[in-house]
């Protein structure tokens, strides 16, 4: 990670003001490294958007919105916390339980939209900046997890940007994540600067004792758009059902796990009966 922040783009009308809010598009990578062994890359496609600006965020083409039904929208009920706390409010409060205090400036967040009816976010990150709007201070990731969409929150905050770029953020595994995976594991992050023309997303899992083994790791790689009408008809044309492919890909690369013969896992908090 570094904890530089991209200049705001400037992607309206000539003279109105630079928009934090951006799409991105690229590929999620996945690694199983132990037993079996599998991998897979399929195209995604986020929105990165700043929580002041998500209202209007939309309002270059009539078939997205972040306020009302739409075939591409975002809707507070998918995100983080209670949906009756505004967004913003409800991602600080969670940090400020965690660390002592609110961010002090903006909140932006990397996140899959709902599309035709249904998302999937295997993850979603919440980039709290300073006051200033010049450094990246804490990280909220939240994951869910599949098949039961429960989500569970980290609070990570910001370390010496030297270490982070080359070790990233390591933090217990608290929520079990696919029933093909260990949940005594050791998540690492690492993130390129948010907001800025191209930028990675990197998450290995690794043993916790020890052989400090690589068992899994996924990637995203990402290309920064303009959140305008071109790009957003660029989205419905190329990314017609982006979080169903997601869910999709998920329930096939499991079943080819299986296939494989990768241990299966019960939920460590569910009955097995």
């Amino acid at each position: 990670m570094v904890a530089t922040v991209a200049p705001a783009t400037p992607e309206l009308r000539p003279g109105a003001p630079a928009r934090r809010s951006a799409l991105y598009e690229g590929t999620i990578g996945h690694r199983r490294h132990i037993d079996v062994g599998h991998g897979f890359s399929q195209p995604v496609v986020m929105a990165y958007l700043d929580l002041d600006e998500v209202g209007h965020a939309f309002d270059a083409h009539p078939l997205w919105s972040g306020h009302r039904p739409a075939p591409v929208r975002f809707r507070r009920e998918d995100m983080h916390g209670d949906p009756d706390v505004p967004l913003d409010v409800a991602v600080r409060r969670t940090v400020a339980d965690e660390v002592g205090t609110p961010p002090a400036g903006p909140v932006r967040v990397l996140t899959t939209l709902r599309h035709w009816g249904w998302t999937f976010n295997p993850i979603s990150l919440y980039f709290c900046f300073d006051g200033a709007d010049s450094r990246l201070e804490t990280v909220l990731a939240e994951v869910t997890n599949t098949p039961w969409h429960e989500r569970h929150a980290y609070v990570l905050p910001f370390p010496d940007p030297e270490t982070a770029a080359t070790e990233g953020v390591r933090f217990a595994k608290e929520l079990h994540v696919s029933p093909f995976m260990d949940l005594d594991l050791d998540h690492v992050l690492r993130v390129t600067p948010p907001g800025a023309p191209t930028m990675t997303v990197e998450m290995d899992d690794r043993r916790r004792d020890a052989s400090d083994e690589l068992v899994f790791s996924a990637r995203l790689t990402l290309e920064r758009r303009p959140l305008d009408r071109a790009s957003m008809s660029h989205v419905l044309r190329h990314h017609a059902l982006p979080s169903h492919r997601v869910s999709a890909g998920i329930y096939r690369n499991a079943l080819r796990l299986w296939r494989k013969g990768a241990p299966f896992r019960h939920h460590p908090h569910r009955s097995t009966k």
